[in-house]
């Protein structure tokens, strides 16, 4: 067993948990990792009490290796995602099993594909747009998660499917189709 990267000093009980701050009001996780990688190195550990020991490429390269070179063990932490994301999840998947759903998502990663998909997102953020700027308008509120579920939906089925949903709140026959697979 090799010793962990070096990292910031913790607390014997509470770990790094207080150097992380607080959520609520710094959300910017990224820029206290970003500030430890300049002083530690490219690649660091902190611990956090219960959760246990992250490790953190700092290095795009070496990030990428692990990523895509290798499907390292999930933390059993995982395990508590199961409720939102599902057994089948690519997030929880591993071995021969993960590599199967990687080639199967590659192409949608491809930078070409991505390319070609811009004009169709563009295009079906007008309706969201549109719907923002009556809101503000009338001065009336404006459910962006279900406005942002109706546009992903709507991305997903013209890229995907070919499908015009029109952006016109059509997750009663998302969910209807969720059901079917």
């Amino acid at each position: 067993r090799l010793p962990p990267p070096p990292g910031p000093p913790g607390h014997w009980l509470l770990g790094n948990l207080l150097d992380l701050g607080d959520p609520m009001r710094d959300p910017h996780l990224d820029l206290t990792l970003i500030d430890w990688v300049k002083q530690y190195g490219p690649v660091i550990s902190f611990t956090v009490p219960i959760v246990g020991r992250f490790v953190v490429a700092g290095d795009p390269k070496l990030a990428r290796q692990a990523v895509q070179t290798k499907n390292y063990p999930k933390s059993p932490t995982y395990g508590a995602l199961l409720p939102f994301i599902g057994r089948r999840s690519m997030l929880v998947a591993e071995g021969e099993e993960w590599r199967v759903r990687r080639r199967t998502f590659n192409p949608g990663f491809d930078p070409q594909f991505l390319r070609n998909c811009i004009s169709t997102v563009c295009a079906r953020l007008t309706p969201l747009l549109d719907a923002c700027e009556r809101a503000a308008a009338e001065r009336l509120p404006l459910p962006m998660h279900e406005a942002a579920i109706d546009f992903t939906a709507d991305v997903i089925a013209r890229v995907g499917f070919g499908e015009n949903w029109g952006g016109t709140g059509l997750r009663a026959d998302m969910l209807a189709l969720q059901g079917q697979c």
